[in-house]
Formats: structure tokens, C-alpha cells, sequence
């Protein structure tokens, strides 16, 4: 009876019914991606895979730059003539860079300083970039009106147009996957413009961007925040940058697999409750027992459900990854279990860490970042040049973020006016029921 009424308090708290409702058709979205990659491992090659996310790196590290981070401002800014401003701006100048990092791409390819990107493939990455960036931006202005429902449907509008478009594209296997990426950017962003979601272009145009007083009023989101999220981003993303180099194009590939895949339900939860975090939290600031109790009650679900999960794919990862996807990716799966105690941490940290947004505490998020890049960059080479085993670095480079994000998970606790302790024993109690019965399954299996 517990239990039920314990299920009907979160559908009657408005809180936990906004993360709910964006859950639920973020989960939708993402199980798409899931469904499509059943079928994707059989049409494409690690190699291709590799190249896939490397590219798609890139298209989102210039998104990042191309926003500026403005799209956060949108969400809490003081008032709706200000959000309406900046969205009309966040527009114009993510089209803008955009239209620059092209010009520039053009040059790098011309003089061949980028042997592995050719034009189609450059007006792709600067394509998905724009339109994931438009995205990020129309995003946050529905997180402002609260219109929860409709951000779920572009998610799963987006999820279920890139599957079918790499599927679609499968003929072409250079160049499939990203163009079929590309594909679940550009039409969902066409379709609400003609539907006239977007401010008009005359608006947009006007917009002034070197003297824009909004953009003025939030100017430590360029200044700090986007290059915490760049560092945060790139350190992330590390190995698909270097381990190509390191150790060839297939363990990329098998390392890029397993750490898209199992970020999908880290991204689902993160998108869902920072959403509706950092716009919650902005109206509490200056009501912290009720802040307190809400981000107490969300870390203890929050730990609940990720220590179940990251603990099975931890311990039974290669055979899972086998079963799902076959043989060949039994590596994959291997490598799943090295990262899973980070990407526990990070379904822990990343929802919370809506919680600077919240407080403006963007200088914190640009040291913390530029200290995170660093420590991942030595334990890479590090693990590298002591055993030259793909195994010990993927290992240390996990170890390196699960120490960050649980440091970011406290830190986001105490701006919530949370005390280490009212968190410990839950902790500690919790560890133990879960841990224990798997630990005996794993070693009488």
C-alpha cells in the first residue's frame, strides 16, 4: 500500500508530473535509437562507426560554440519580452558562426589539412550543427513555456527521422549514418518553422548582436558557461578523438558503440529532469527548505534506479551487448562494463548539475571543467604509455569521471542547502541491498 501511495504522490506533485511527462516521450524517443541499432550493426562496420561518432563530434563541439550557451539564458531570464529577445538572437547567431566555421571548413579541405573530410562530408557536420543548434535554442523556449508534451514529440520526431534515414541511406555506407543524423536535425527544425513556432525572420534579422542589451544582461553564458560546456563536452568525448591514433579505427569504433548506446538512458533522465530542474529550481533560490527536500527526494530516485542498472551492465555487459546486438560486438560490451561506474556517476551529476544553471554559478562550471579535461587527458596517456592496453586506459579515464561527476553530484547537492550526510546512509544502505545479491548471482553464475 506503501508503494502505491508513494506512486500517486509523484503524479500528483507537479514537479515530478513535468519529469514524467517529458520522461515518458523522451524514453519513446530513445528507444527508437535502440530498435535502430538492432538492425544498424548489421549494415555497418565498426569502422564506420567510428567515423560516424568522430564526425558527429565535431558537429557538436561547433554547436556548442554556436549557440554561445544562450539557449540557457532563455530559460531563466527575468521576463518574457527579454527570453522572447534572446531566442530571436540565439537564432541569428548560431546562423551566423555557423555560416563562419563553413568558410573555414572550405579553406581547411582546399590547402588538405583534413584528409578523412571531404566537401559533402563538411556541409554535413556544419548542417547538423546549425539545426541541432536551432534545436537546442527552440528547446529551451519551450522549457520556458513549460510545454513539456511538445518537447517529448520533437524528441521522438527527431529519434525515429534519423533511424530510418540511416537506414534509408544504407547504399552509401560512408557516409549513411551521418547523413541520416543530419536528416533528424533538419526536418523537425522545417517542420515547426512552417508551423510557425519561430519568431519571424524580420525579428530575428533586427536583432543587434554586439550591443544587445539581453544578451549583455547574460553575458557570463559565453563567458563562462561555454567554455565549462566545451571542456565538459571534449573531455567526454576524449577517446573518440584520440584512441583512432592510439589503437586503429575498429576499437574506436567498438569504444564509440557502447558508450553511445548506454549514454541513451543517461541522456534521457539528464534532458528530462535538468529541463525541468533548472527551471523549478530558479523559482526556489530563495526558498531553500522546499528546494532541499525536492532535490533530496529526486538524488535518493535517482541513485535507486542507477545503481540497479549500472551495476547488471557492470557486471554482465559483453554477454549482454552479445545477445543484443551478436558476436562481433562482444567487445563492445566489454568495454560498457569499464565505463559503466562513470556513467552511474554521470546520471547522478548531470540532472543535478542543472542546479549552477540555476544559481548563475558558471565560473564554477569553467573551473571544474578545465580541471575535468586535464585529469582525463594525463589518465589517457597515462593508461596508454603504462601498458599500451585499450582495457587499463578506458578503466582509468572511468575512474577519472566517476571521482568528477560524484564531486559534481555533492556539489549541486549543497547549492540545494543538502547535507552530505542526509544523503550517506541512503547510500551506503542502499549499496549494500543492491550490490550484494548481484556479486552472489555473478560468482555462482
Amino acid at each position: 500500500m506503501k508503494v502505491l501511495d508513494k506512486i500517486k504522490s509523484l503524479f500528483s506533485d507537479d514537479f515530478y508530473r513535468s519529469i514524467l511527462q517529458l520522461l515518458t516521450g523522451t524514453t519513446f524517443a530513445k528507444f527508437f535509437p535502440f530498435l535502430f541499432a538492432l538492425g544498424l550493426v548489421r549494415i555497418y562496420s565498426p569502422d564506420q562507426f567510428g567515423q560516424f561518432v568522430l564526425e558527429l563530434t565535431i558537429a557538436s563541439i561547433l554547436s556548442i560554440i554556436a549557440t554561445a550557451q544562450y539557449e540557457n539564458a532563455i530559460i531563466i531570464a527575468e521576463d518574457d519580452d527579454s527570453s522572447r529577445n534572446l531566442f530571436a538572437f540565439g537564432i541569428k547567431l548560431t546562423t551566423i558562426i555557423n555560416g563562419m566555421f563553413f568558410l573555414i571548413g572550405l579553406v581547411v579541405i582546399q590547402f588538405h589539412f583534413a584528409k578523412s573530410i571531404n566537401f559533402l562530408h563538411l556541409l554535413m557536420i556544419i548542417l547538423y550543427s546549425h539545426f541541432f543548434s536551432v534545436q537546442q535554442i527552440f528547446q529551451s523556449k519551450l522549457t520556458r513555456q513549460k510545454s513539456y508534451r511538445k518537447k517529448a514529440r520533437i524528441e521522438v520526431f527527431r529519434s525515429v527521422v534519423t533511424g530510418a534515414g540511416q537506414f534509408l541511406f544504407f547504399l552509401f555506407p560512408e557516409d549513411g549514418l551521418l547523413a541520416g543524423a543530419v536528416l533528424g536535425q533538419v526536418i523537425p527544425v522545417l517542420f515547426y518553422a512552417f508551423r510557425g513556432e519561430f519568431e519571424t525572420p524580420k525579428m530575428i534579422w533586427n536583432q543587434p548582436i554586439l550591443k544587445n542589451k539581453d544578451a549583455i544582461r547574460y553575458i557570463n553564458f559565453p563567458k563562462y558557461s561555454l567554455p565549462g560546456e566545451l571542456l565538459n563536452f571534449v573531455s567526454s568525448q576524449l577517446p573518440v578523438l584520440v584512441f583512432k591514433p592510439l589503437f586503429g579505427g575498429t576499437i574506436l569504433g567498438y569504444y564509440s558503440f557502447s558508450h553511445r548506446y548506454i549514454s541513451i538512458p543517461i541522456q534521457l533522465i539528464s534532458k528530462s529532469v535538468s529541463g525541468v530542474l533548472v527551471e523549478k529550481a530558479s523559482t526556489l533560490r530563495d526558498r531553500k527548505p522546499e528546494l532541499r527536500s525536492m532535490v533530496l527526494g529526486l538524488f535518493k530516485k535517482q541513485f535507486l534506479l542507477g545503481i540497479v542498472v549500472f551495476s547488471i551492465l557492470g557486471l554482465w555487459g559483453k554477454e549482454l551487448f552479445s545477445i543484443a546486438f551478436g558476436k562481433e560486438w562482444e567487445e563492445a560490451g566489454l568495454m560498457a562494463q569499464y565505463i559503466s561506474p562513470w556513467l552511474f556517476a554521470v546520471l547522478l551529476g548531470s540532472p543535478l548539475s542543472a542546479m549552477t544553471t540555476a544559481f548563475e554559478r558558471q565560473k564554477f562550471s569553467m573551473v571544474f571543467n578545465s580541471l575535468f579535461l586535464a585529469f582525463r587527458v594525463v589518465a589517457i596517456f597515462l593508461g596508454f604509455y603504462l601498458s599500451h592496453s585499450v582495457y587499463f586506459t578506458v578503466a582509468l579515464y572511468s575512474f577519472t569521471g566517476f571521482v568528477f561527476f560524484c564531486y559534481l553530484t555533492f556539489y549541486s547537492l549543497r547549492l540545494a542547502d543538502v547535507r552530505a550526510k542526509d544523503c550517506l546512509f541512503f547510500i551506503l544502505k542502499t549499496s549494500l541491498i543492491v550490490l550484494v545479491p548481484l556479486f552472489l548471482v555473478k560468482i555462482w553464475l
